[in-house]
C-alpha cells in the first residue's frame, strides 16, 4: 500500500514533465512507456481486487476454503459487502492525490 502511492505520483509526474520532442533516447520513451502502464494498472488493479472479494464473498466466510486466498484479500473485512467500500476508498484517495500532487 506504500508504494502504491508512490509508483502512481512518479509515473504521473513523468507523464506531466514529459516533453514528446524530449524523447530522443531510447530510455526517456521506455520510462514513458512504463508510466502510462503503472499509471493504469493502479487504476485497474483496485478494481479487480474488490470484483474478487464480492464474486467470493460467501466462500470467504468458510474459515477453510480461505485458505485458497491470497493474505492481502485475506485482511480485507468480510462481514458485510458494504465494508468493502473502505479499501475502495483508499485506493481512489491516494489515485486522486497523487495525481493532484503532480499538477503543475
Amino acid at each position: 500500500m506504500l508504494t502504491y502511492f508512490d509508483l502512481t505520483f512518479f509515473s504521473v509526474m513523468k507523464i506531466v514533465e514529459g516533453n514528446p520532442a524530449d524523447n530522443t533516447s531510447e530510455l526517456r520513451k521506455m520510462a514513458t512507456i512504463v508510466s502510462y502502464i503503472i499509471l493504469v494498472l493502479s487504476a485497474v488493479v483496485p478494481f479487480f481486487l474488490m470484483f474478487v472479494v464480492c464474486r467470493r464473498f460467501e466462500v470467504m466466510k468458510i474459515k477453510h476454503a480461505k485458505a485458497a486466498f491470497n493474505t492481502v484479500i485475506l485482511k480485507i473485512d468480510k462481514q458485510s459487502r458494504w465494508r468493502l467500500i473502505v479499501p475502495g476508498y483508499f485506493f481512489f484517495r491516494r489515485y486522486l492525490t497523487a495525481c493532484l500532487l503532480s499538477m503543475p
